[in-house]
């Protein structure tokens, strides 16, 4: 089974240029209103894999994608989303059934 240890969200130079003008600010719709309509058809985030605990080290990050917005899309804010949309995590044993090569890179860092 190839599955990643991780995955990152990194946001592009364009997102963390228009997100600069906001730093420290505390309303977070603000931002969302302002910033999001400016994104549509463009990527907001590169989606990277971590491909083992031994990061870093033997192990390395991979690009597998990026996330785009469709061109007519924008931001929004969405109470729905707050109290309805959860991920579902597994502990890192479960993980381990699947790849049993990381418990010795983990160490005790699980």
């Amino acid at each position: 089974v190839n599955v990643p240890f991780a995955i990152i969200l990194q946001p592009h130079e364009e997102l963390k240029g228009l997100l600069k003008d906001y730093e420290g600010s505390d309303v977070m719709g603000e931002v969302v209103r302002q910033v999001g309509c400016k994104m549509g058809g463009k990527p907001v985030y590169r989606v990277l894999a971590v491909t083992g605990p031994d990061f870093p080290g033997e192990d390395s990050v991979v690009p597998i994608g990026e996330y785009v917005l469709e061109e007519s899309s924008c931001l929004v804010t969405s109470g729905w989303g707050d109290r309805h949309l959860f991920f579902q995590q597994q502990q890192f044993e479960g993980e381990l059934e699947w790849k049993p090569e990381w418990r010795e890179k983990a160490g005790d860092e699980q």
